[in-house]
């Protein structure tokens, strides 16, 4: 049984979510310091991929990236980053949380 490309993008993206959820549990501080930078760099390689892609003006405009490596690769990306977003956020707010209890209580010892 083969799976077609559009199933294995599906996975694949979501295996990078996973990896990027993983790595944005332990290393909350570290994922977020990396994402403005790992974005822009997405964002440049969709742009820059899709125009080369797309340079021939005879040909027709391709619009389904599935079956090119570098789109893979892209949606790999994507999905690390999202996961890691999602988690190293979530983390670090309820790290700030509790700093913020730990604090209170703290200051209500003296006062």
């Amino acid at each position: 049984m083969k799976m077609d490309i559009k199933r294995r993008n599906q996975l694949l993206s979501v295996a990078g979510g996973v990896i990027g959820a993983i790595a944005g549990y332990f290393y909350p501080a570290l994922v977020q310091g990396y994402l403005p930078i790992l974005g822009i760099g997405a964002g440049l390689f969709y742009f820059f991929g899709t125009n080369s892609v797309n340079k021939n003006p005879e040909k027709k405009r391709v619009t389904n990236f599935d079956e090119y490596t570098w789109y893979v690769i892209l949606r790999i990306l994507m999905g690390f980053l999202v996961g890691g977003a999602i988690t190293s956020t979530i983390v670090l707010t309820m790290d700030i949380l509790e700093q913020q209890k730990q604090q209170s209580l703290f200051w209500n010892y003296f006062i």
